[in-house]
This record gives structure tokens, sequence and C-alpha cells, in this order.
């Protein structure tokens, strides 16, 4: 440890509904930023920045391993050690006391909030076309787009309209306030992290000041299931190049095929993809991926002048791989390349969070020790199996922000983001 410590309190949001999750985004995007107690937003700023050096509020969710949804808000704050009982009084600040009624303050936060978000468009097109393939393909990846991907745009629309009335102003109030008297309901997880006995000090400190008000009956993990049926969608972004994805269901980590998996997406970038999409198609980038968590193998191109061709050499690299004999140092570096994610150093209080979560969506040693024994043990054969398998008989899921919506969209339907948020 490096002399600070470390508290994450984590709530269980997994009873509020797939309608709240725009609501709840709001609230963790505009908590930090508001006064608290008797304490307007300057105030408790200025008083915040002197305690701690680090505060950050964050809505997000971990995916079980039989593919449930565990939405959860948290917050997290770091001090010196000597001076960690500050931790416990900046989280019990901002988690009972926020400052709901400084409403100039929330209206002008919305707005920029919503002026961000159109005109970061352009900027973060890849993203929005990635999450766009995948939401039909995981609960995971549902969530993230509604949250933050081209779903949310329609929450961004609902909030350009509300601000600009005293009555949307007074409902947003309204609605932030009663996240506020659910959350502080909802099944509380601390995770601390110091030298010594510090983080059971801070978390003994934590429950005294912010004892647990659970109300009746267990939080499960959310049962929201992807609709399953691939996107084809053209987000019309106006720029000079494209970003393309392509994306497949496939098996979890607890699959016998998860590791090949893995490597497979190792050669597929830097023997195929690459050299078909960034030396001879001349984008930016272009790489393949595997997530274990999300059960999705993915295919992008970055800052790419084409699309119906890169659409083409995402086909055609399937065809490739399902055909291809790599070499033993070709499949021992893809492997190499795999571990090297798998084992990559985070500071301890990260590695403690890690730990926490893992156990929270029940990924056991075991499996992670099967995981990574299938991918020492992954053969060219294995490569070509689970392409053949997973990716050449099924059609992917695909979505591209497109930069000019007269070129060859490759069957794709235009969308406009926009449409609703002018």
């Amino acid at each position: 440890m490096n002399g600070l410590t470390y508290a994450n309190v984590i709530y269980d949001v997994g009873t509020f509904d797939e309608a709240d999750w725009p609501w709840l985004s709001l609230y963790a995007d505009l908590l930090p930023d508001l006064g608290v107690g008797t304490q307007n937003y300057a105030e408790a700023s200025a008083w915040r920045q002197s305690l701690v050096p680090a505060f950050q509020v964050s809505f997000d969710a971990l995916v079980t391993a039989d593919g449930a949804l565990k939405p959860q808000l948290s917050l997290f704050a770091s001090a010196l050690r000597e001076e960690q009982e500050a931790i416990t009084a900046v989280l019990q600040r901002w988690l009972t006391q926020p400052r709901f009624d400084e409403i100039d303050r929330i209206a002008f936060l919305i707005t920029s909030r919503v002026r961000s978000q159109i005109s970061g468009l352009g900027q973060l097109g890849s993203r929005y076309a990635a999450l766009a393939a995948t939401a039909p393909l995981s609960a995971k990846s549902k969530f993230d787009n509604r949250v933050r991907g081209t779903d949310s745009f329609a929450f961004c629309s609902l909030l350009q309209g509300m601000v600009d009335t005293a009555d949307g102003l007074a409902a947003i109030r309204q609605r932030l306030a009663l996240v506020q008297a659910r959350l502080l309901t909802c099944p509380r997880s601390l995770v601390c992290a110091g030298l010594d006995a510090d983080a059971a000090r801070l978390a003994r400190s934590l429950m005294i000041a912010m004892p647990a008000r659970q109300s009746a009956g267990a939080c499960a993990a959310l049962v929201t299931q992807p609709d399953r049926v691939p996107a084809q969608a053209a987000l019309d972004i106006a720029g000079q190049v494209n970003d393309c994805v392509a994306a497949w269901s496939v098996p979890g980590m607890s699959h016998v095929d998860a590791a090949a998996m893995a490597v497979t997406a190792e050669p597929m970038s830097h023997q195929i993809l690459h050299r078909a999409l960034r030396e001879q198609g001349g984008a930016y980038g272009g790489s393949a991926s595997y997530s274990s968590d999300t059960g999705i193998f993915v295919m992008s191109s970055f800052r790419d002048p084409r699309l119906a061709a890169s659409y083409a050499d995402f086909a055609a690299a399937v065809d490739t791989v399902t055909h291809s004999d790599f070499s033993q140092v070709q499949i021992e570096e893809a492997i190499i390349g795999v571990i090297k994610r798998l084992d990559k150093p985070q500071a301890p209080h990260a590695e403690a969070l890690f730990a926490w979560q893992l156990m929270a969506r029940g990924i056991s040693v075991e499996a992670r020790t099967r995981f990574r024994q299938g991918l020492l043990a992954c053969t060219g054969d294995d490569i070509k199996r689970v392409a053949r398998t997973w990716l050449a008989p099924v059609a992917p899921s695909r979505a591209a922000a497109a930069g000019n919506l007269t070129q060859d969209l490759a069957g794709l339907s235009p969308v406009n983001l926009l449409a609703s948020s002018t």
C-alpha cells in the first residue's frame, strides 16, 4: 500500500426497474457537484477537496456467472491513513444530505450534460457503434447501451425538455429525491483497503456513521434478457470516416470453449485484421476481441474510410481463421497476450475491489484456474474449431458510426440519434 486508505460503498440497486437506470445514472453524475447539508455546492466542494484527494460516484453493473445482471451504485473516496476519518465524513455527508433543492445548479448541470452528449457524438462514434452492436447479445451490453449508449439519447431528449420549465425541474428534483430514499434501503457492501488494520477500522467507522436501513426482502440479481435480434444499424454521425463493429454471441468463461475464443482473437487481430483494415484498407485501426464476462466476440475498425468493404473483411477473417494453420510461435504469442491482460498488475485497493467483484458475480477461483489452463492448452485445431462452431455459421450483430449515409451501407439501416434530441 502507499500510505492511503480507500473505501468503496456499493449499493445493490437490482430492485430498481430498468426504467430507473437512466435516473440512477443521472443521480450518480450530479451527486459530486451538488451541495450537502447546509453547504451550497461551492462550499461543499471546497470542504470535500480539503479532506479527500479522490471522490467518485458511479453507476454500473456486474454480470453473474449465470448471466444475470447486478446493477450497482458506488461511492469511492481515499485519504491519507492518518486522516482516514475524513473518508467517513465525506461519504456520510454525500450519501445522506445531498442538496436537491439547488434547482438552478441542477438545471445547469443537466443542460451541460445534455450539450456534452450531443456535441461529443462525433468523437464517441466508435463507442456508440460498439454498444449498439452488442446490446442485443448480452444483459450487460443492454445495460450499458441503455445508460450510456444509443438508447440514452431518448432520456437526453426528455431531460432537455424538463429543464426548460419550472414543473419539469420540480419533477426532476422529486425523482432524484425518490432515488435517494430508495437507495439507502438497498443492500450495501463496504470494500475498504489500507495498511495493517486501517481497512477494518474504516469499515467499522462507516457502519457506525451510516447504519444499514435495508428494507424487507433480499435483493436478487436482476433477470434482464437481451432481445437476441441482431442489430443492423448505420448511426448517422457526420464525418469523414466510419467506425464499424460486428459482434457474435459466444460462450462465456464457464464454457469449455471460452479459452480458445480468447486466443482466437489474438491472431485474428494481428495476423488478419490489422493487415486487411489498416495496411490495405487505410483504417486507423482494426482488431478482434473476446469478453469472457459477457460472452461476446467483436471485430471492429476505427476511423475507417471504408464501410461495406470492411464488413466484407470481417467475414473473410472468419473464413481465413477456419482454414489457417497458425505456427506454434504465433499460437504461443497469442496465449501470452491473453494471459498478460489476465494478470495485469493493479493497485492493491483495485485488487481488493476486483476480488470482491468476482465473489459478487459468483466467479470462483476454480473457474478462473480452468480458464487459465484452457489458455495454456489451446492449439491451432482449437482455434479453427471454435471459429467454425461459433462464428462461421452465425450472422453477426452489426452497427457502424457512418460518416456518410450515401455510401454503400452493406445492408445497415440508417439511424438518426439526434432526431429526438434537437
